[in-house]
């Protein structure tokens, strides 16, 4: 950090280039990341100093056109071909000299059109993303390389435009060249065995060829898991499946299982193979979780009747979602992710369009959308069985997924028709229910910070109006609990040590009732603003936090996050909870996280967190527990319309309790009073017998 900073004060002309180099070098790792937002600020950064670089040393082109493929890549993960197009009509007279540099900026643009025909589903898009990618095709300059990866991209839309014979001859030219070149381990064989598979399906092939290329795909997969494997641990998270190819090689490995062993095989073979790359992530590997088998995941996650999971794989061509429960594995087809993104916006937009979160008729219609895409009827039939829902895999479609909100039909939301929990991902769920299975012993502790004093520079900074909850409220919450198990901690002594309590077992169950912060720049997601601890702290509590305090003990069971985006963070698709405080907890030994990735009122929190707290020490699960509190909030005509007790979800093992004490201290409470009024009525009895002996004698 020290030499970076001095790089950054030095003004000679070497200085300058090494700066731009390292930014160009940072918005890679955060593209590949899959943090587009941090990334395209870096980028913007890069390309301002190139511009400047180049003007005073024009020998210094390389800097400049590697900052303009960077924007030609940001231009098609955010389906911006306009980017291009800018860079190419403003320095053309630049690129009349760079022939070659100008025909590959050409074939960037076509795969930027590509991206947006794939997004918004339009004929004229495709039409513009044809015309651009056969002029670069067309240019001379181009490289065999690069000529070959745009021919398998018009492949590619020829294929999703339903003209197949276009389209293989096309695949065949270039699965040809890619042999000339000894290209065997290159992405773009990768990208052309996924398509020869897509071909091969189309036409029917016979099933001896469907064999080998489903084993082909097969061996893709584990040398991709392979390579993840050795990659040491990254601080920002992965994006293991971040980019379309990945999805796609699981999602043409998938239709190739089921094509070639039947449903029931084929689902098993495919669901393995996702569950390795889900063993993969950051926060599996925080936990030593090695990739479950389906026999483990039965036991740990669904072995009770009414209990199910739902898996999402996500992809350009299709997407599927595996249905699991003690009885069945099975998968679906549903939409490719371009079409889930499209009514994922609207809904997304709806809800918050007002600001507050309002579920109103055209909320309430995109909901329905976008749950026809993710619930088919078959996939709904199945969870009619079900009491609780667990959902894997939301993170790997192209934004938040307000899965809770999705209208099951006649106006009845998931998430108040069912316990509904997240899982970052199985590898995860399987471990934290492993280590569920150890005892944790009576309930001891429940600990509330409300309400901290927010250090006057970051008030401003992001514009925090003071909360004002009366403590007749603040003590409220937590009233469900008995006096003697329950503390609450406010204003200015809601600092972060006082998180972990006095006593030797910690605190069991854990809220935060506080604003909660945002920083896009942060890739360890929000954090909670709590009273500085000194003069020097800002009182801004992040995942490192987390980390730090828990360093040397289990974090609590249960973590109630009702902050302001608590449960966001930067996207790493196949990642979940990376880096954010949600997956900071749950790697630190917290069972179940309560979170919301959006705003959420002051009242809607207290009032949700309370009823949540009493069911919760009631002895339900989690999940159940905030579907009965969501249930209660919106049945009140204060919050009827409200979307923000829908976007509040559960994060971890939320099926069952984690203190299985709770209901046995109640019982033992029923049985001692049963035994006292047993042992007064058998005295009252002593007592008649005696005097009715007397009086006879």
């Amino acid at each position: 950090m020290a030499a970076e900073a001095s790089i950054a004060t030095d003004t000679s002309a070497w200085a300058a280039n090494l700066r731009c180099s390292l930014l160009g070098q940072r918005g890679s790792v955060q593209q590949d990341w899959g943090a587009i937002e941090t990334a395209v600020r870096t980028f913007t950064e890069e390309s301002a100093l190139a511009k400047q670089v180049f003007r005073d040393d024009p020998s210094a082109f390389g800097l400049l056109y590697f900052s303009h493929l960077h924007q030609a890549g940001i231009a098609m993960m955010l389906g911006e071909p306009a980017r291009v197009e800018r860079v190419l009509e403003e320095e053309a007279p630049l690129y009349a000299e760079h022939l070659a540099a100008r025909a590959v900026l050409k074939l960037q643009l076509g795969f930027a059109w590509l991206e947006v025909a794939r997004r918004e589903a339009r004929p004229e898009d495709a039409q513009r993303a044809r015309e651009s990618l056969e002029a670069a095709l067309a240019d001379t300059e181009l490289s065999e390389r690069e000529r070959t990866s745009g021919t398998l991209r018009l492949a590619e839309l020829e294929l999703e435009q339903h003209h197949l014979e276009r389209a293989r001859e096309l695949w065949r030219s270039a699965d040809a060249a890619l042999a000339a070149q000894g290209a065997s381990k290159s992405r773009e064989m990768r990208r052309s065995r996924v398509l020869a598979a897509r071909l091969a399906l189309e036409s029917e092939r016979d099933s001896v060829e469907l064999v080998r290329l489903r084993d082909e795909l097969s061996d893709e997969l584990d040398a991709f898991l392979d390579e993840w494997r050795a990659i040491g641990a990254r601080e920002g998270g992965y994006g293991l499946m971040h980019h379309d190819l990945t999805l796609s090689l699981f999602n043409e490995f998938t239709r190739l299982a089921l094509a070639t062993e039947g449903d029931e095989v084929g689902a098993r073979h495919a669901f393995a193979k996702l569950m390795e790359a889900h063993a993969a992530s950051s926060l599996a590997r925080r936990l030593s979780a090695p990739a479950p088998t389906l026999e483990e995941l039965r036991d740990v996650l669904v072995s009770d009747a009414g209990h199910g999971a739902l898996v999402y794989l996500a992809g350009p061509a299709r997407s599927y979602v595996f249905a699991l429960d003690r009885e069945r594995l099975t998968v679906h087809e549903i939409a490719d992710e371009f079409a889930i993104e499209r009514a994922r916006r609207v809904l997304v937009g709806e809800l918050l369009a007002t600001g507050g979160g309002v579920l109103g008729s055209e909320a309430c219609s995109a909901s329905r959308t976008l749950a026809a895409e993710l619930l088919p009827p078959d996939v709904r039939a199945r969870i009619a069985t079900w009491r609780t829902v667990g959902a894997c895999g939301l993170d790997l479609f192209l934004g938040d997924v307000p899965f809770e909100a999705l209208d099951l039909g006649d106006g009845r939301m998931l998430g108040v028709d069912r316990a509904t929990y997240v899982l970052p991902s199985l590898a995860v769920g399987a471990a934290l229910a492993r280590e569920s299975t150890r005892a944790l012993g009576p309930l001891t502790a429940v600990r509330l910070l409300a309400m901290p004093v927010v250090a006057p520079r970051i008030a401003t900074e992001y514009e925090l109006a003071p909360l004002e909850l009366s403590d007749r409220a603040i003590d409220d919450v937590l009233a469900a609990y008995p006096e003697e198990l329950r503390a609450i901690v406010r204003r200015g002594d809601a600092r972060p040590g006082a998180m972990l309590g006095s006593g030797s077992d910690g605190v069991q169950v854990l809220q935060i009732l506080a604003h909660g912060v945002r920083n896009e720049t942060n890739p360890h997601g929000a954090s909670f603003a709590l009273t500085p601890e000194d003069a020097q702290d800002d009182g801004l509590f992040d995942a490192r936090d987390v980390e730090r305090t828990y360093a040397n003990r289990a974090a609590p069971a249960v973590v109630v996050a009702t902050a302001c985006r608590a449960g966001s963070g930067a996207q790493r698709r196949g990642d979940a909870a990376a880096t954010d405080l949600v997956g900071a907890f749950l790697g630190a030994g917290s069972r179940v996280v309560l979170a919301s990735s959006y705003d959420i009122d002051l009242e809607v929190a207290r009032r949700l967190s309370k009823r949540f707290h009493a069911e919760l020490w009631s002895g339900a699960s989690p999940a159940e527990a905030l579907r009965i509190a969501r249930e209660e909030l919106l049945g009140d005509p204060q919050f009827a319309a409200l979307a923000q007790p829908l976007l509040v979800r559960i994060v971890g093992l939320g099926g069952a309790s984690p203190f299985t004490r709770i209901v046995a201290k109640e019982t033992d409470g029923e049985h001692t009073r049963w035994f006292a009024a047993l042992a007064v009525g058998l005295t009252v009895v002593v007592v008649l017998a005696g005097v009715w002996m007397r009086r006879r004698a």
